[in-house]
């Protein structure tokens, strides 16, 4: 019974959280990249169990304690986050900062329950090691199931054919996180006149004081690929939103004709999109990386991943990006001149300061460790997220040359959308400050490249209206269009 107790804890340390996120989020990560994730925690795993057992001897107890650790190490951020998105009451307080306090109370208390147990209640701890060691069991039972059923049904779609007895040109969607339009940019001392003429240079439509209808990224992407305004209330978490863009209408509509692929440039995105759509990278070794340090980052160590890791975590990012545009610029030549929808989500300039040179870069390396958005207002931070911007953009043309280069000789031409979920300073409006307007900190239509025949009706084209235009011009729907943008601002 110790072997299958000691088992049981050895799975919810090393291989639960794992499988987990490989279940949820096939085929984004590959079987090779969860067992090199493995592996290295039953390294770890093996060796704290060893110096336990020297301090503590009893096996029982050793059991025990690797049991409360891993609940601790693995689910107590989790669960603070939930409360965090989920309770108003806790929505309400200074999150960021709450959010660490309430797992170094959470950390105190369990270390002291476990301690108490050990020292006062012996009797009680080969029981509680039987009850968690059947859970685990079961629980990793559930999960290969459900990877079975998940690679089932993504081997049927990719399977699928569509329905191509009519020809629909290619549609390249390019979402740039944190992208400011014109008025934005400004603001942050830079200029983005250069990156629509270029644009407009290679045949595009663009857009320099579009807004969209939302500051955030999760309402910006639900109410685009739903075409619709979404009803924001306090008492919805964001994970409301995540579901809307994962089971959302423009992929419905387009999946009648279309093959759909989703590639994004960071696993943080990875809950937004429907997994059995996003194509894997075919780097095991950049994969593996980014999910242990996705794992970790949800655990109490998140605190200081980013100053651990923070060369390494760029150099994924970076990684990351760069096999995006890959996919792009190699998508016609991979899958043909037609019918094909290449969904593209890039977390830059949003995130990492991937391209900047400036050293204070280092202090500012991802919104995900920074506790303090006074930063946004910071004239350093704004000359950091200009070559930032500076840099995502040049790669984007270069990007953009080499598709439309394939096009050359194809009666159809591709559809080109590049856009903004958000401005870059989109999290500083609570500070009041002149800089932060409904013209700076929400998203935009960047440009669209579109048959000519549609540029006049693409002209003065709203956000919200996206869609509405591309599927009433390739399916002849008859969408209606909204007049006017209904921006509303959330703390979220």
């Amino acid at each position: 019974m110790k072997v299958f107790n000691y088992l049981g804890s050895l799975l919810l340390g090393c291989c639960l959280v794992p499988v987990y996120y490989f279940c949820n989020n096939y085929p984004q990560f590959s079987i090779q990249s969860v067992l090199h994730v493995i592996f290295a925690f039953v390294g770890i795993f093996l060796l704290l169990s060893l110096i336990t057992k020297s301090l503590l001897k009893n096996n029982d107890h050793v059991i025990f304690l690797m049991y409360g650790t891993s609940i601790v190490f693995w689910f107590l951020l989790p669960i603070s986050c939930y409360l965090r998105h989920n309770i108003i009451f806790f929505r309400n307080l200074n999150v960021r900062e709450y959010r660490y306090t309430l797992v170094f109370l959470g950390s105190l208390i369990s270390v002291l329950i476990i301690c108490f147990f050990i020292k006062y209640l012996k009797k009680f701890i080969v029981k509680i090691n039987h009850i968690l060691s059947v859970f685990v069991f079961l629980l990793t039972g559930l999960f290969c199931i459900q990877i079975i059923q998940n690679i089932s049904v993504f081997d049927k779609n990719a399977s699928t054919k569509t329905n191509n007895t009519v020809l629909y040109p290619n549609v390249y969607h390019i979402l740039l996180d944190g992208h400011p339009n014109l008025k934005g940019m400004e603001i942050i001392g830079g200029n983005l006149d250069p990156f629509y003429q270029k644009l407009e240079s290679i045949g595009f439509i663009t857009f320099p004081k579009s807004k969209s209808n939302y500051p955030a990224t999760a309402w910006t992407v639900a109410s685009m690929l739903n075409m619709d305004y979404l009803n924001i209330g306090t008492d919805l978490p964001v994970e409301f939103y995540w579901k809307l863009s994962r089971n959302n209408k423009v992929f419905d509509e387009l999946s009648k004709y279309y093959s759909i692929s989703v590639k994004i440039s960071s696993d943080h995105l990875r809950s937004m999109y429907p997994a059995n759509r996003i194509v894997v990278t075919d780097d095991n070794q950049c994969t593996s990386w980014l999910l242990t340090y996705t794992i970790l980052n949800n655990t109490p160590l998140q605190p200081i991943l980013g100053m651990i890791f923070h060369k390494k975590f760029l150099q994924v990012h970076k990684k990351c990006i760069d096999n995006t545009l890959k996919f792009l610029a190699n998508a016609k030549s991979q899958y043909g001149a037609s019918n094909h929808f290449f969904y593209s989500h890039f977390l830059c300039p949003n995130g990492p300061s991937i391209y900047s040179k400036i050293k204070q870069a280092d202090a500012l390396n991802s919104i995900f460790s920074k506790k303090d958005d006074s930063n946004l207002l910071d004239p350093i931070y704004h000359k950091i997220a200009c070559e930032n911007i500076h840099g995502i953009d040049t790669d984007i043309i270069k990007t953009i040359k080499d598709i439309l280069s394939q096009y050359n000789d194809e009666k159809i031409k591709p559809i080109i959308i590049l856009h903004s979920d958000h401005s870059i300073l989109y999290r500083a409006f609570k500070f009041n400050s002149p800089y932060i307007t409904d013209d700076t900190i929400y998203g935009n239509l960047l440009a669209l490249y579109v048959p000519e025949e549609w540029k006049e009706d693409a002209k003065d084209l709203k956000f919200i209206n996206l869609y509405r235009f591309i599927l009433n011009h390739l399916f002849n729907e008859n969408h209606e269009y909204f007049k006017e943008n209904k921006q509303i601002r959330t703390k979220d």
